[in-house]
């Protein structure tokens, strides 16, 4: 499946043991997979697979895709439209904008796939998950008003699944632990996963992850660690939590590590692609097997 150009796809690397339902995954980011030419784009999935990483191009690889709709990097830019239109603030809580987000989340799960003229709605085996937002609301101003607009708009990616329960729906993570498990995140029916995005060492330790974990199998809900920084895979493996690392590359990392981008066959891919092996041999507090290849 080739890249489309939506505003960034969330490489769902998963390593998966399939003999055993309850275990783990690792998996990846990368914002602008779409742009990437085809032979980067097989040089980046042969690295990801060889680390048993599952979502990308995907199919021929085992892996499939996360998709994110839109991206709060992009909304706080004065070329976004939705800024130009409405700004950052009110494109929570304005009804027209909350329309036209509806009106965008449909346009996407209608695209058909030019070779298998499946929706994207449909496409079970390439799409593992679907958000509305990475990232939504950041800095979290109005907690309340964040938390309504995302269950609204996983109700309306529901809705435009037209019953297709095999993809979940999911958050786009947060600043932080706290503000990416927000308590009414946990009673939204139409949210299947909660994304975590955690750069600070103190939420990286398990003690503090397992309360979350507990939480969220009582409340029904999967959690995954969507971006997190180097050193703590152990960490999140034992709290039960599948993880994307934030971001493999498929050359060279160019910032020289100051972002924690990891580069195929670069200086720590292969600390990383060990850790990414590992997970998959960890015990997973949430079943995500029926949605894996």
């Amino acid at each position: 499946m080739k890249f489309s150009s939506l505003t960034r796809l969330m490489l769902c690397l998963f390593s998966v043991a399939t003999t055993n339902a309850t275990k783990s995954f690792s998996a990846s980011n990368l914002y602008y997979a779409a742009g990437l030419t085809d032979g980067q784009q097989t040089t980046l999935l042969n690295g990801l697979k060889s680390a048993g990483v599952k979502v990308l191009r995907a199919h021929d690889y085992g892996i499939k895709l996360l998709v994110s709709i839109h991206t709060y990097n992009a909304l706080k830019k004065n070329s976004d439209f939705y800024r130009k239109w409405c700004g950052t603030g009110d494109f929570y809580t304005n009804s027209k904008a909350i329309s036209h987000f509806k009106d965008r989340i449909a346009h996407v799960l209608a695209h058909k796939h030019t070779k298998t003229g499946k929706t994207w709605a449909q496409s079970t085996e390439y799409i593992f998950a679907f958000e509305a937002l990475n990232e939504a609301m950041h800095p979290q101003r109005n907690p309340q008003a964040l938390t309504s607009w995302q269950c609204t708009m996983a109700k309306s990616i529901k809705y435009n699944l037209n019953g297709n329960s095999k993809i979940l729906v999911t958050t786009g993570g947060g600043a932080y632990l706290d503000n990416s498990l927000l308590d009414a995140y946990f009673t939204c029916d139409s949210l299947d996963v909660l994304a975590i995005h955690a750069y600070g060492v103190a939420d990286l330790t398990t003690s503090r992850l397992q309360p979350f974990v507990d939480k969220a199998k009582k409340a029904g809900k999967k959690l995954i660690m969507q971006e997190w920084v180097p050193k703590w895979a152990a960490n999140i493996d034992a709290a039960g939590i599948p993880w994307f690392y934030w971001q493999i590359l498929p050359n060279a990392d160019p910032h020289q590590g100051w972002d924690y981008e990891v580069g195929i066959k670069d200086a720590n891919w292969d600390t990383l692609k060990a850790a990414g092996l590992a997970a998959g041999k960890a015990e997973s507090a949430f079943d995500f097997s029926p949605y894996l290849l």
